[in-house]
């Protein structure tokens, strides 16, 4: 794998929950950069698959590690120290400076929305039916001044254009208080555009089959069978299982 496409790939995981920070300086006076990533652990089968990739990217032979929050992978490369000074200018992470060096788009963003993405229904309880569905991909802690520049990235490699949108903020987030923080929001079609694309690799594992099962039922009738308009809620949870509690209306 040429340079330049190991970087992409380190890069396409620190989009999203991937980061990358440094060691103190050790007695010698040497600084390493640190890849850190880490998971629930109900989705411990997509970072296994995130330690196999970077075991062959950087030559490692890792395994997860166990914490109080879910399985990790940490590691330490010569590498990462100056990846993590220029994607972290002011010690944040820009991703407006990672996506230009993105040279596998598709794979970025397949794991992009696997890490920060969210799938909104729009479920018609009455009629026991769901509708339409809306991707988002959490960009919080982009500034809204940089927020366009992740939709012309988006726009360039698979033209979609996603709104800019704001969620309130409230007892269940991390930061509790402050503004509303920005997020993107697809199109129904849009967001099976991208799911058309992503589904297959994202679909290998099982902890993804019930995050994305709303879009992926809407794309079995609209994209394969291009019959139905909706999806009867019974068959969502007669195939992903029914975690979330859905009930039929008496």
């Amino acid at each position: 794998m040429l340079r330049k496409d190991v970087r992409s790939m380190i890069l396409s995981l620190i989009l999203g929950d991937g980061c990358l920070s440094q060691t103190r300086p050790s007695k010698t006076g040497k600084t390493y950069g640190i890849l850190a990533i880490q998971h629930g652990e109900k989705q411990r089968d997509y970072l296994e698959w995130k330690i196999e990739l970077v075991n062959k990217l950087l030559n490692r032979s890792m395994t997860a590690q166990n914490h109080k929050k879910g399985p990790a992978l940490w590691t330490t490369h010569r590498r990462l120290k100056a990846w993590r000074k220029f994607c972290y200018p002011n010690g944040k992470k820009d991703i407006t400076r990672i996506l230009p060096f993105i040279t596998n788009p598709t794979m970025a963003l397949a794991i992009w929305m696997m890490d920060d993405g969210y799938v909104e229904p729009s479920i018609d309880k009455k009629n026991n039916k769901l509708y339409s569905v809306a991707s988002r991909i959490f960009t919080c802690s982009t500034p809204v001044v940089d927020q366009e520049k992740v939709i012309i990235w988006l726009k360039e490699n698979f033209d979609v254009t996603p709104s800019i949108k704001f969620q309130k903020r409230g007892k269940n987030h991390y930061n509790k208080t402050g503004d509303d923080y920005p997020f993107l929001r697809f199109t129904t079609g849009d967001s099976l555009k991208i799911w058309e694309l992503i589904r297959d690799f994202v679909l290998q594992f099982d902890s993804m089959k019930h995050k994305f099962r709303y879009i992926e039922a809407l794309y079995q009738v609209r994209v394969i069978k291009r019959t139905a308009r909706s999806v009867d809620l019974d068959d969502i949870v007669h195939t992903f299982g029914n975690r979330d509690g859905i009930t039929k209306d008496k």
